[in-house]
């Protein structure tokens, strides 16, 4: 049998988009989330949204993917199958679509930053996003998931 596990397979790391670094910045200073963490939130509601944002450059937030739970490692492969990349256990091992599968997260991260900043922060001066902002942005966060709860998550 094939190791399917490539999250953990070598020195895999996620690197975030630059544009998006801004609200990375922002949920890490107000909630004390990290990198994965606020990756894996922006996976979901870019997901949830049904669209991808592509990005020049990924030179944002780094983590290592074996940072990521089980549950979280478990949405990317199945992300990664349901978009079709991964057909067979053999595609696990292929370079080429190990790299297809860590840019569609990206993207699927790279819409729900987006989401994040202009809809979930707007309002708030992202730059200046610190502890004492937490409530507020915790409430925004979960205003925007409850608007949004009717929608299909997959």
């Amino acid at each position: 049998m094939a190791d399917i596990d490539f999250l953990n397979s070598g020195n895999q790391l996620f690197r975030t988009a630059t544009q998006y670094e801004d609200v990375y910045n922002a949920l890490a200073n107000s909630l004390g989330l990290r990198n994965h963490d606020i990756f894996m939130i922006a996976v979901y509601l870019g997901v949830r949204s049904g669209k991808k944002e592509s990005a020049r450059n990924y030179q944002g937030k780094e983590f290592r993917p074996s940072y990521l739970s089980k549950k979280q490692q478990g949405v990317l492969y199945g992300l990664a199958f349901r978009d079709r990349l991964f057909k067979k256990e053999a595609d696990f091992k292929d370079p080429k679509l190990i790299n297809d599968a860590k840019l569609l997260f990206n993207e699927y991260a790279n819409q729900g930053a987006m989401i994040i900043r202009d809809t979930v922060l707007n309002g708030f001066d992202i730059s200046q996003v610190g502890k004492k902002e937490q409530s507020e942005v915790a409430r925004s966060i979960v205003q925007y998931l409850l608007k949004e709860k009717d929608a299909t998550p997959f």
